[in-house]
Order: C-alpha cells, then structure tokens, then sequence
C-alpha cells in the first residue's frame, strides 16, 4: 500500500532539506531520494488516518479558506514573493491558529522546503491539496493550482450555500413551533390551572399535575440553551484546515432519517470532486486516493475509500471499484465506465459532480417540504391540546364556580349549618 514518508537530508552543496514523498515501502522511497543526489540522514512513515499539523489544530470554514485562497492568489499576481504574501497575508488573517500556521509554513520554506510540503506541515490545508500543489509545483510554478483550488472551494461553498439558504426558513419555522409548545406546557398551562385552583379551590390530580410543569420551565430551558450552544460551537470549531468536510458533516451517518439522502450526496460531491481536481492535475488514482483518506475525518468513509484502493491496486477496473461506494448511485457507474474507457474518467467525474449538486438542490427541497409539512403538524397539534385543555379548564372552572355559588345561596337563604 503506498504511504507517505517525511525525511531529512543533505544536498551535495551541503545543505539541508527536508520533506514528504509517497512510496510503497521504506526502501523505494530512500532509492527515489538517492536516486536525486542527496544523502538522506532520516526518513520516517507517515500514520494514515486524521493528522495534527505542526502549528496544531486550524479552524478555517469552507468560506474562509476561499478568501484565503483568493487573496493569496491576488497577492501573488501583483508581483508579492511568497515570503512577502505570507507576511501579508499574516496581518490580515483573524485566527490565531491560521497566524501560527502562515507563520510555521513561512519558517519551513525560508528553510528550504518548497511550498507544497510546508502547506501539508502546517494543516493548513487538506492532504489531497497538498498533493495537488506538489504535482504541480514540480512542472514549475503555484499560482494556477491555488487558483484552481480557489475555484474548487468557491464551487463547494455555493454549493452548501444554496443548501442552507433552501432548508432556513423551515428550520427557523420548526424552532418557532417547539419554542410555542414549550411555552404552552411550561408556562400557559400551569397559570390557567393555578387560576382555577385560587377561584375555585379544587386540588384535583389533572390540576396538580398541570401546575407541577412549570417546575420544567427551567431546567428544560437550560438543557434547550446548552443543545443549542454545543451545536453553535460545533459548527464553528469543527471546521479543521486539513480535512476536507466539517467534522459535525462528517459525523451524520449517511442512513440518519430525513437528513441521510442529503448528507449521502453531499459525500458524493466531496469525494468526486476532490478526485477530479487531483486527477486533473495528473496525479494517480491511488495516491489520490491515499489522501483523499487523509483529509476525511468520516471513519466509515475512510474505510470505503481504503477499500477501494484495494481493489484498484489488485487489478480492478475503477469505475468498478469506485461503484463499490455506498454514496455511488446505479446510473453513475455506466458513466464512470464511459470515462475510464475513453481516458477521461476526470471529465465524467465532473459531470458526475453536476449531476450530484442538481440531485442535492432536490433533495433539499424534498427535505424542506418534509420540515414545513411537520410544522404544520405540529401547529395543529397544538391548537388542538390548547383547545382541549381550554375546554376541560373553563369546564372544570364553571362547575367549580357553580358549586360554590350554589353552597353560598344555600347558606345564605337557611344560614350556616
């Protein structure tokens, strides 16, 4: 199985380097070192799985590695070197983490080390793009290849944008409807009982089970604020420079209810893009592959994309092997066929992208009618128990109110027993 190695040498000059090649062992990867004239005094494999960059764990969103990308580009373009740029682009960054990072890839190439292995070092992005980045480092240049992944998560971001912007509304609609019945059992209901106890002076079981709800009020609110906080933070925090998802994304299983369809697609739109965008750039379907796994922090999707490479590597076609996914749809594997068959299994991955953003759209709009449809549910849910209740209060009540009347009349006309 290929692996990535980190090594350390000494140039004929005397100078040292250091850096990260892929191999299948050890010794194949020491013989391609030698084989470039260096004398390597270290070399180490590198685990497969989620890694810690140097400068530690970088929290960056999709949308603020976009910017990032774009700026860097731009800096680049207006004749800025590179040690300039990253000098730039560390006073206008506001995370401390991306700082550390700019910082630590900033040290590692004024030290030698070339762009592309200084990235992967620093977490700051995925390994695939790290890969990405070195494929075509190597020909000579870096600003098309940022700018290609520029595109690629500008792709990516209005492709999640339009996601939200679809299923808001009826989330905020839903909120709305759980925050009313909150409300009613919390607090409405518990004043109405309290109202006909003082008027009445019942103490029935019903009455003193409606009144023992607003002890809920608090804690149940408690426990609403603190859910809402975790998901708050989880959305902000989960977003790791190295890898390509969110980690709150990359922990929905993909059978979750409602939600499953969609989290399915959006897993297919990641993985097939990110091996167009590798492949492109003329980088082998298996070391792809190997970073791709690198830079996904889903476990099980991990263990497919492992599974796949297996298979390729043991001589199958693929378009087979990659129809081996769960998130692969029937009709796709006739395309990928087309692809590997013609050479141009990139092209088809694409398409394949197109196809999968149009079925997200659709699948977010499904989702969206399900949301509203509850709402309504639950509204009606509602007005029914505050109708009832209502009844069975105002019911209760005027018996109440009757009874006591009439004990007064009786009292007043024959006088007190």
């Amino acid at each position: 199985m290929i692996k990535h190695y980190t090594y350390a040498a000494r140039e004929a000059a005397g100078s040292r380097v250091a850096g990260r090649i892929v191999a299948l062992n050890a010794e194949e990867a020491l013989s391609a070192l030698q084989e470039t004239g260096v004398c390597v005094t270290s070399i180490e494999p590198v685990p497969l799985g989620r890694e810690k960059g140097i400068s530690g764990r970088v929290v960056l969103s999709v949308r603020e590695r976009s910017v990032l990308l774009e700026c860097w580009v731009c800096l680049l373009n207006s004749g800025f070197s590179m040690d300039a740029t990253l000098t730039t682009l560390q006073t206008s960054v506001s995370h401390p983490s991306v700082r550390r990072s700019l910082q630590e890839i900033q040290r590692l190439i004024r030290e030698g080390m070339r762009l592309s292995e200084a990235v992967d070092a620093g977490g700051l992005f995925p390994p695939s793009w790290a890969v990405l980045l070195e494929a075509v480092e190597s020909r000579g240049g870096f600003i098309e290849p940022l700018l290609a992944l520029h595109k690629h998560g500008e792709q990516i971001r209005k492709m999640f944008q339009g996601v939200i912007s679809s299923l808001l509304m009826p989330a905020v609609l839903i909120g709305l409807v759980f925050m009313w019945m909150w409300v009613f059992a919390t607090w409405l209901l518990p004043v109405m009982a309290q109202t006909v106890v003082d008027l009445t002076g019942m103490s029935s079981p019903f009455f003193v089970g409606l009144k023992g709800l607003a002890a809920l009020m608090f804690p149940s609110f408690v426990c609403v604020a603190t859910l809402l906080c975790f998901l708050v933070l989880a959305v902000l925090r989960g977003n790791r420079a190295n890898e390509v998802m969110g980690t709150l994304l990359a922990q929905v299983p993909a059978g979750f209810p409602l939600v499953g369809p969609l989290i399915s697609k959006v897993h297919l739109i990641i993985v097939s893009s990110e091996l167009r965008l590798q492949m492109e750039a003329g980088i082998p379907i298996l070391t792809a592959l190997t970073t791709l796994s690198r830079s996904m922090p889903h476990r099980a999707l991990r263990g497919e994309l492992a599974g796949v490479y297996r298979q390729i590597f043991s001589g199958t076609p693929v378009w087979q092997a990659l129809g081996g996914l769960r998130m692969m749809p029937p009709n796709a594997l006739a395309l990928l066929a087309a692809g590997e068959a013609s050479s141009k299994l990139p092209e088809l991955l694409g398409v394949l992208v197109r196809e999968a953003g149009l079925d997200l759209e659709t699948e977010a709009y499904r989702l969206a009618i399900k949301i509203r449809s509850c709402a309504v549910v639950l509204a009606s849910l509602i007005v029914g128990l505050m109708t009832t209740s209502m009844t069975i209060i105002l019911s209760s009540a005027f018996d109440g109110i009757t009874q006591v009347a009439t004990i007064s009349t009786v009292q007043t006309l024959y006088g007190t027993p």
